[in-house]
């Protein structure tokens, strides 16, 4: 997958075996920081106060689309949150990294669908004195666990039980 500098951030899915061009759709007007690939179906763009959740579906004639769900932030942080990064924890957890130094958790199901877990109840409220640079998942053999950066100039292990409810 790629993302063109054009002015709605075409994201475009390619099959690099056969070299063919599989779909092409606009992400929209704001800037895309980064995309990530969670499984075979399922990958992520986030940006400038922007998260979007996609899942590839191919047709029964061989076609291929991709359909999006926008992430939710909640009423006090919509509109001023930019992702600047995400990974992957156990669990089927989402995290990003944000441009307030928050630390956003999203548990996809169907009870929360593409809402970020409140602050202080699953999220982390100013887990850097600033914006974040990065979160990158690593396995340690006893769970998720997860390292941050941010313009702090600190870099941070987190360590995530596996039990979706912690």
């Amino acid at each position: 997958a790629s993302i063109g500098l054009d002015n709605q951030h075409t994201l475009v899915l390619h099959d690099w075996k056969s070299q063919k061009l599989l779909c092409r759709v606009r992400t929209g007007g704001d800037q895309v920081f980064g995309l990530c690939f969670q499984d075979n179906v399922t990958l992520v763009s986030c940006g400038h106060r922007h998260l979007s959740f996609w899942t590839r579906e191919e047709s029964d004639g061989g076609g291929v689309s991709l359909s999006s769900a926008s992430a939710r932030f909640g009423k006090t942080l919509a509109g001023e949150l930019s992702v600047v990064d995400v990974c992957f924890a156990g669990g089927g957890r989402t995290i990003v990294a944000t441009n307030l130094g928050h630390l956003g958790v999203f548990h996809l199901d169907s009870n929360s669908g593409t809402r970020m877990l409140p602050l202080g109840k699953g999220s982390i409220a100013n887990a850097h004195d600033g914006a974040m640079n990065c979160v990158e998942t690593f396995s340690n053999g006893d769970g998720a666990s997860f390292l941050t950066a941010g313009v702090d100039g600190f870099i941070k292990l987190w360590k995530c039980p596996m039990g979706v409810s912690k």
